[in-house]
């Protein structure tokens, strides 16, 4: 929150050093072929959070995540058990980093409407090692989606050469997975719902479902955009939100078929700044 609050900050006070600038240049910018560098009239934009491709690059050069696995010996123990998992290199946008897309429409020069569509998906499936119980047939999974879906527009001003200020109102709704620990499992942060399962054995298995937040929000945005080419630019954004949500009930079933309520769920109205450290990738046609 903090850290949001700061970078909320300085991006404002950037911005508004740079309204204050003026250019000859700001609103006849072509290439030396002649394009023209802006959207105009009657164009349409998409745009698509970039974070991804930096992830690939990442995932490129490889890293492996250490991690301990809490689980049933069948004699009521949970013993630990370390694991590493190597990151394949994905375009994926997770439960966890859901990337979002933007699809706009430039009703003026300076007047856009647009739909902002926020999508990730988890299934992860960690094979664990049993042998010392005779079976390797032990796994657990977790699974997630994040979804949401806004409306709103956008209002265009000149900056200084190729950077373009704007700034607009957004409203929708939105649907996030639960995040956070196990009833049982120790030391790991789970997203949505948890299986394990030890064919093996013949107690032990467990499932953990629900927690999921769902609800609405308006949000007011402010944002910047660099066009490093003609039609094609890169820019951030922040703004501040005014959001109701549902925590739904989170409940834990053992394989005997015990259900234990976990977390009974909430609600949450809240007014928050929010930013985007994510660069997005703007194309104009």
């Amino acid at each position: 929150m903090k850290r949001t609050l700061i970078f909320s900050i300085l991006f404002s006070s950037i911005l508004a050093s740079a309204f204050s600038q003026t250019d000859s240049t700001r609103h006849n910018l072509y290439s030396k072929k002649g394009f023209y560098y802006f959207p105009e009239k009657g164009d349409w934009t998409i745009s698509v959070d970039a974070t991804p491709f930096l992830s690939y690059i990442g995932s490129l050069i490889g890293s492996k995540e250490y991690y301990d696995v809490y689980y049933y010996d069948g004699w009521g123990e949970y013993i630990s058990s370390n694991h590493y998992r190597q990151e394949s290199p994905s375009f994926a946008f997770t439960a966890q980093n859901p990337g979002t897309l933007f699809f706009k429409y430039f009703y003026a020069e300076d007047k856009a409407y647009r739909m902002k569509f926020l999508f990730g998906y988890t299934s992860e499936k960690d094979i664990l090692s049993t042998q010392s119980f005779g079976s390797d047939e032990a796994y657990l999974k977790q699974s997630g989606l994040a979804v949401g879906l806004f409306f709103g527009q956008e209002y265009y001003m000149p900056i200084k050469s190729r950077i373009r200020g704007y700034y607009g109102y957004e409203v929708g709704g939105f649907l996030l997975p639960f995040r956070g620990g196990s009833y049982i499992i120790d030391n790991q942060t789970f997203i949505g719902n948890i299986e394990y399962v030890n064919k093996g054995l013949i107690d032990g298995d467990f499932e953990e479902k629900g927690g999921s937040t769902y609800g609405f929000s308006a949000n007011g945005f402010l944002g910047a955009k660099w066009f490093f080419a003609p039609k094609v630019a890169i820019g951030g954004e922040l703004g501040l939100g005014l959001k109701y949500s549902t925590m739904t009930e989170r409940e834990y079933t053992s394989s005997d078929g015990v259900k234990v309520v976990i977390d009974s769920g909430m609600n949450k109205f809240e007014l928050s700044p929010f930013a985007s450290g994510n660069l997005i990738l703007h194309i104009f046609f």
